[in-house]
C-alpha cells in the first residue's frame, strides 16, 4: 500500500493500492444511488456513459485478472431503511465472484457508516483470484467516511403530486392534500392543502381561471414574494396560480418559513392541463 495516490470527493477517500488508478465513477445512465469514487487495476478511459445500469465498457475492457471498484452512496433512502443496513465491518472481505445484475461477474457489499447508505461494487475479471479480493477489501478499509450534513430543504422532503405533471415538497411531519385528478374541476381549484402538524400554519395552492399576468400573478420564473399577508402569485401560459399561508399567533416562525419554501419549491406544467 502506498500514499501517492488517493481520492477525495463527497466527504469520502481511501488510499490506492500499489498498481490501482482512480478512475471516472460515473460509468453508467444511473444517477441512483450515487457513484462517488471508482478505481481499477487498470487504465480505463471511456467518453461517454454506458446506456442502462451495467459497466459495458469495464466489462469489455476488464483484463483476465483485473478488478473495478466502485463505491456508491443511496442518498434517497428512508431512516427506516439505513437503519437496517450493518455498520461497516473492522475489516472488508469480498466474498466469492458471482453473477451479478447490473454489474456482472463479481460481488457487492453493502453497509452503514456515519449515517450514510454505502456499497462497494466490485467487478472481477474470470481469472482474478483470492488475491486480488484481497487487494480490493485493502482498499475499502482505507476508507475515509466523513458526516456530511443534510442538504437545505426542500432536498429531502416527500413529494405530493396534482394531476398529470405538477408537484410540490411537503415538509416533514406536514399533512398535505393533493387534487390528484385536476380533469372536470373547475377553476378556482385548490390543488393542494399543506399544514403542519399543530395546524397552526396552513399553506393553500389555488389555481384560478386563465387570464393575464398581473402583478397578483407575475409571470416570468423569479422567486416567489410573498407580501405582508403571505400571499405570492404566479402565472405561466396564461394559468394562474396563488399562494396563500395561514398562520394563527403562536405559530412558530420556523414552520412559516417552512410553507414559504415548500411554496417555491411548487412546479407546474402545461401539458395534460385543460
Amino acid at each position: 500500500m502506498h500514499l501517492l495516490t488517493a481520492a477525495l470527493f463527497a466527504g469520502l477517500s481511501w488510499t490506492l493500492p500499489a498498481g490501482w488508478q482512480a478512475v471516472e465513477p460515473r460509468s453508467t445512465a444511473v444517477i441512483e444511488p450515487a457513484p462517488q469514487l471508482a478505481a481499477a487495476t487498470f487504465p480505463l478511459r471511456q467518453t461517454e456513459r454506458d446506456d442502462g445500469c451495467s459497466p459495458d465498457t469495464a466489462q469489455r475492457r476488464l483484463p483476465a485478472d483485473g478488478a473495478v471498484v466502485w463505491l456508491v452512496e443511496s442518498r434517497d433512502i428512508t431512516p427506516r431503511a439505513l437503519a437496517r443496513l450493518p455498520q461497516r465491518p473492522a475489516r472488508f472481505v469480498i466474498g466469492r465472484p458471482q453473477s451479478v445484475e447490473c454489474l456482472g461477474h463479481g460481488a457487492v457489499v453493502h453497509w452503514q457508516e456515519q449515517g450514510r447508505a454505502l456499497s462497494a461494487q466490485v467487478l472481477l475479471g474470470r481469472e482474478a483470484g483470492v488475491a486480488r479480493r484481497r487487494e480490493a477489501a485493502a482498499l475499502l478499509d482505507t476508507l475515509v467516511v466523513e458526516r456530511v450534513p443534510p442538504p437545505p430543504p426542500p432536498a429531502g422532503w416527500r413529494t405530493a403530486r396534482s394531476g398529470t405533471a405538477d408537484s410540490i415538497r411537503v415538509p416533514p411531519g406536514w399533512s398535505v392534500r393533493a387534487l390528484r385528478v385536476q380533469r372536470g374541476v373547475p377553476r378556482p381549484r385548490v390543488l393542494y392543502r399543506l399544514a403542519n402538524p399543530s395546524g397552526s400554519v396552513v399553506l393553500r395552492v389555488r389555481e384560478h381561471r386563465r387570464g393575464k399576468a398581473s402583478p397578483a400573478f407575475p409571470a416570468g420564473r423569479a422567486p416567489l414574494a410573498f407580501d405582508a399577508r403571505r400571499r405570492a402569485g404566479l402565472s405561466f401560459r396564461g394559468y394562474r396560480v396563488s399562494f396563500r399561508i395561514f398562520a394563527r399567533a403562536h405559530a412558530s416562525a420556523r414552520d412559516i418559513a417552512w410553507a414559504e419554501v415548500s411554496a417555491r419549491s411548487a412546479g407546474f406544467s402545461w401539458v395534460g392541463r385543460e
